[in-house]
C-alpha cells in the first residue's frame, strides 16, 4: 500500500489525521480535494527546489481561540480606558464646599444678631434647597421679610418669606440658593 501525502506541499500525511502537519490544509475540506497517494519520487528528495508556494491554512479551532483572544483583550484596553476616563471625569466634577452659614441681620429681626449660624455641607454648583430651623429669640412676635446673601457666586432666588414667629416660637424657613460651580468657604445669609 502507497504512503498518503498532502495535496499541495507534498508533505507525508501520518494516519487518521484531519490536517496537514506541513502546510496545515484541511484534508476532507481541502480545494483540491482529499489526500492522494502519489506516484514514487514524490515527494522531491531532500535539497531539491520545492514544486511551489506552500499554502499555510489555520484550522478552525486555532482561529476561534485567537479570535477570542484578541476579542478579549480589546474589551480590556476599552473597560480600561472608560475607568480611567470616569475617574478624571470625578476628579474634574466641581465641588461647593461650606464651611460654615453664618446668619447676619439688617435690625435684630427675631433676636438673630448673635446666632451662632449653621453647620456647613459639601454639594454641587446649580440651584440647593435649604431647610434652616429659626427661633424667635424675641419676647414678642416678629416677622422675617426677606433673605440675601453678600457672599460672591451665590444668589437666593427663593425664600419663604415673610415668616410670621411668636414669641420664642421655633420654625424652619425654607430658601432656594444658586450655587457657583466650584466654591471653598463661608456662606453669609442676611435676614431682614
Amino acid at each position: 500500500m502507497a504512503a498518503s501525502y498532502c495535496v499541495g506541499c507534498g508533505a507525508p500525511l501520518p494516519t487518521g489525521t484531519q490536517y496537514c502537519p506541513r502546510c496545515g490544509r484541511p484534508v476532507a475540506n481541502s480545494p483540491a480535494g482529499p489526500a492522494t497517494t502519489l506516484p514514487s519520487g514524490y515527494p522531491p528528495a531532500a535539497g531539491s527546489a520545492p514544486v511551489g508556494p506552500l499554502p499555510y491554512a489555520v484550522p478552525p479551532a486555532k482561529r476561534r481561540s485567537r479570535l477570542l483572544v484578541i476579542t478579549a483583550v480589546i474589551v480590556a484596553i476599552v473597560l480600561v480606558i472608560g475607568a480611567v476616563g470616569f475617574l478624571l471625569l470625578l476628579a474634574q466634577t466641581p465641588v461647593v464646599d461650606i464651611s460654615d452659614i453664618n446668619v447676619y441681620t439688617t435690625d435684630n429681626v427675631c433676636g438673630l444678631n448673635g446666632f451662632p449660624g449653621y453647620y456647613g455641607f459639601t454639594s454641587g454648583g446649580g440651584l440647593n434647597e435649604l431647610t434652616l430651623p429659626i427661633t424667635n429669640g424675641n419676647t414678642t412676635s416678629c416677622t422675617i421679610e426677606g433673605v440675601t446673601t453678600n457672599t460672591s457666586g451665590f444668589e437666593v432666588t427663593q425664600a419663604q418669606v415673610p415668616l410670621d414667629l411668636g414669641p420664642g416660637a421655633n420654625s424652619t424657613l425654607n430658601v432656594t440658593i444658586e450655587f457657583p460651580s466650584s466654591y471653598h468657604g463661608v456662606l453669609n445669609l442676611i435676614f431682614s
